[in-house]
């Protein structure tokens, strides 16, 4: 069923050195997988990590499930856990459906493919950028008070979410990171589509996942309990609580 065996690491890494081998073994365990919460999920998406060499890493979330999940992977490493902030693109006559991204620091990709298949007008990207910039500002207001992104330069930054369903919130995400000049930019995720980890792959310097199934429809269907809804007090909370150690 899973084309990965506990953890997937498609680049280039050396990994001859690690007991990576022996997470085939889990395989009875995978065949019926599903994540009890965003929590369990950060727990063995951090294991998974752990057979990586990371060097100064750095934690960023992308809100909301990011955080939640990338809350339990930087407790782990006992590192920092910041936000990179990102909004989906979406059209009116198919809200469910990302045709892009918006990241801050005037950061856009656009699905090119998606856009001609929906018949995607210019007036209307233009509009879907116009709401998801104010919503962008709001956050930057709400989660980093208005901050910029710490400095990232010379660290190994992990850029967590709770899963990839198209990339392409993770793909301005990587492009917002890599203007910070960091050694290298990680996507970890618990759980993706191997489509969108092969457009990631172009784009990160690894990807890391729990699981790639290869019949992924939703990210919330692998999860015994995903909460669509998760409100920014418990965002803010989850921030609070994986700084909190680190900030006396």
């Amino acid at each position: 069923m899973f084309r990965s065996l506990g953890c997937f690491y498609p680049l280039g890494i050396d990994l001859s050195s690690t007991p990576v081998g022996h997470l085939g073994g889990i395989l009875a365990h995978l065949l019926t997988m599903i994540f009890q919460d965003r929590q369990d999920a950060g727990l063995q998406l951090a294991a998974c990590l752990r057979h990586l060499p990371l060097v100064n890493p750095v934690v960023l979330g992308i809100p909301r499930g990011g955080i939640m999940v990338g809350l339990e992977v930087a407790c782990q490493f006992q590192v920092p856990l910041g936000v990179v902030l990102t909004r989906r693109l979406t059209s009116q006559k198919f809200p469910e459906v990302s045709f892009g991204a918006i990241g801050e620091e005037g950061v856009k990709v656009l699905d090119q493919a998606t856009i001609g298949l929906m018949a995607i007008s210019d007036p209307e990207i233009i509009r879907a950028e116009r709401e998801a910039q104010t919503e962008l500002q709001r956050r930057i207001r709400d989660f980093r008070h208005g901050e910029s992104l710490p400095s990232l330069a010379g660290k190994t930054v992990i850029v967590v979410d709770d899963g990839l369903a198209t990339g392409l919130t993770a793909w301005a995400a990587i492009k917002v990171v890599r203007q910070h000049h960091p050694t290298q930019v990680i996507v970890a995720v618990p759980v993706a589509s191997p489509t969108s980890v092969r457009k990631i792959q172009q784009w990160a310097d690894a990807v890391v996942t729990v699981a790639t199934p290869p019949n992924f429809r939703s990210v919330g269907e692998w999860y015994g309990d995903f909460n669509p809804n998760l409100s920014e007090t418990e965002v803010l909370a989850a921030l609070t609580q994986a700084n909190a150690p680190l900030n006396p």
